[in-house]
């Protein structure tokens, strides 16, 4: 389906109804709501309180708006007023979800729906599809799609599980309820578990079931036909159901080495994502300070920064669970794993870039990260390489 077809069916005039955002759903001359999906969003961003202004990754919005052209109503009613073109890759929460509720009450899903499902390949950034084909398994393909997508967002959690019945399942739990949003992120979610698995198991996808509490006007008979499995609507749960044994289908892709690192990459991004605002800033300006000075910036240097004390900031990093230690030794530590890669690098270089002057020291902070000593962990890698 090309863009312009998916724009031209998607053409809502009653968007042009739809107010900016206020804490009330908007109504009409009437007294009768105006975008239902919008008004739902509404009343659940409330419950969210603060959470509503933490960026999130805009991520398939982009691809969604993309299909759509980018029309005049995508942004209407957000803190995206009046922006045209592509979706910033950074936005709020409130932004993310009324985006979407804005896709929904244009009548727009279905056709999104229906250009998502035909893809070849799940619609995910490059980082995100290499982690999930390199898992050793099915089951450690769903759980890290589970967490990635689960990061940093309260109102929906991603989970693999298995079943009572013996079977098991990805799952989309929602903690805010916010109607037709929530119903259209567990299909999206279940819809890529369905793609993912079908990598693995092919034809056998015929044996599984996809569950919806709503369909949204997507037609169950045609998605199940391009998904090859049975939709099962009106559902008390947002699922992807299958056989138990495929959880163990192995990934003859998989290689032990390069998934090390990449798992320890996708934990580390999961456990960021939840961290608080002050924690974040701060590992931006450790960051930048490794990156261009090559040094850790002091406590002191951080404190001026934000306009605080040492022992204010000392409070400050407890209260989020952590310390201004910890987040130079996790800065330093991710680095490192990028940077011992490149084998144009001594490993005296790679311990300069991260403030080291002492091999000695560098040394026995690697061996704490990693387990090894730098060399060995370096001929480990150059010797998965030639494997592969």
């Amino acid at each position: 389906m090309q863009t312009a077809t998916v724009a031209r069916e998607c053409a809502s005039p009653s968007m042009q109804d739809i107010e900016p955002l206020r804490l009330m759903p908007a109504a009409d001359a009437t007294g009768a709501l105006v975008g239902a999906a919008r008004a739902a969003a509404l009343q659940g961003l409330v419950r969210l309180d603060g959470a509503i202004a933490r960026p999130v990754r805009s991520g398939l919005l982009r691809s969604f708006g993309q299909w759509l052209d980018w029309p005049d109503w995508l942004y209407r009613g957000t803190g995206l007023a009046g922006h045209q073109g592509a979706v910033p890759a950074t936005i709020t929460l409130a932004d993310d979800v009324l985006i979407l509720a804005n896709i929904i009450d244009a009548g727009c899903l279905p056709a999104v729906i229906a250009r998502l499902v035909e893809m070849p390949w799940p619609v995910i950034s490059n980082a995100g599809m290499t982690l999930m084909l390199a898992a050793p398994d099915l089951a450690t393909t769903l759980s890290v799609m589970a967490e990635a997508a689960s990061a940093g967002v309260p109102h929906v959690g991603y989970r693999f599980a298995r079943k009572e019945h013996g079977g098991a399942a990805f799952c989309a739990d929602h903690a805010v309820a916010l109607g037709p949003v929530s119903a259209a992120t567990g299909l999206v979610a279940t819809i890529f578990a369905a793609k993912m698995t079908r990598i693995y198991v092919g034809a056998q996808i015929g044996e599984a079931r996809l569950c919806a509490r709503a369909l949204l006007g997507v037609d169950g008979a045609k998605l199940g036909a391009a998904l090859g499995c049975a939709i099962v609507a009106e559902a008390n749960e947002d699922c992807f159901e299958f056989p138990a044994a495929w959880a163990q289908t192995p990934n003859s892709q998989h290689e032990p080495a390069e998934w090390d690192a990449m798992l320890a990459a996708h934990l580390e991004h999961v456990r960021r994502a939840g961290e608080t605002d002050v924690v974040a800033r701060i590992r931006r300006i450790v960051c930048d300070h490794l990156a261009h000075e090559r040094r850790a910036p002091r406590l002191k240097e951080v404190a001026g920064r934000e306009g605080v004390s040492n022992r204010t900031m000392v409070r400050m990093l407890a209260g989020a669970g952590t310390s201004f230690h910890a987040i130079v030794d996790d800065e330093r530590k991710r680095m490192t794993a990028q940077l011992i890669r490149r084998d144009e690098l001594s490993l005296a270089d790679v311990a300069a870039a991260i403030g080291f002057t002492d091999m000695s020291t560098f040394g026995r902070s690697f061996r704490a990260w990693f387990g090894v000593p730098p060399g060995r962990y370096r001929r480990a890698l150059g010797e998965a390489a030639q494997a592969a």
